[in-house]
């Protein structure tokens, strides 16, 4: 008897254990991820460009998004290269589920500035659904379903990982060089 009560006591105790230290991780995802002045995550970035005219910086911009991303024509919200305004949607693919974003680009002479906002996260063919689920990002780290705690975490570490990777990403491909290879 005291052997089953010792058991379902250690049970108890590390399933509450995994559970503090899923919140804990999310607490602590969340408190880092930027946010608009609406609340919605969103991700900001200005980069100073001096010697790149609007133009450069548009063409170097939206060759990159050509050559990262598969769906370039059916990605392209807003394209104004004179008005110097590259708006374009992106996917990222995971094992179990997608994030689905808009990355929008402004260009002035000398700088230009990223935002990667309306962040989704698609769950593919949920079989008690029978067809995809699509959550706001914000929601998803709230509720996280119909994933467990820490799979919603780790989505949202990798996620915001590749979102600021994605940014160093184009601002260094926009800013090289023409005479780089």
């Amino acid at each position: 008897m005291n052997n089953i009560l010792l058991l379902l006591f250690l049970a108890t105790s590390t399933l509450s254990a995994s559970t503090q230290k899923a919140d804990n991780c999310l607490e602590l995802t969340k408190l880092t991820l930027p946010k608009s002045s609406e609340g919605k995550i969103e991700y900001t970035s200005v980069l100073e460009a001096s010697n790149k005219k609007q133009q450069e910086l548009y063409t170097a911009v939206r060759s990159w998004y050509a050559s990262n991303f598969s769906n370039v024509h059916n990605g392209e919200v807003l394209n104004d290269a004179t008005n110097g305004k590259l708006v374009v949607n992106g996917i990222k693919d995971y094992k179990d589920f997608n994030a689905h974003y808009t990355l929008d680009f402004t260009f002035k002479d000398g700088k230009f500035r990223t935002i990667v906002k309306n962040i989704i996260v698609v769950i593919p063919d949920v079989e008690r659904f029978k067809r995809d689920i699509r959550i706001p990002i914000e929601e998803f780290v709230e509720i996280g379903m119909p994933l467990g705690k820490n799979n919603r975490c780790d989505f949202v570490i990798r996620l915001d990982s590749h979102i600021n990777n994605l940014i160093k990403n184009v601002e260094a491909s926009a800013t090289k060089k023409s005479d780089d290879f």
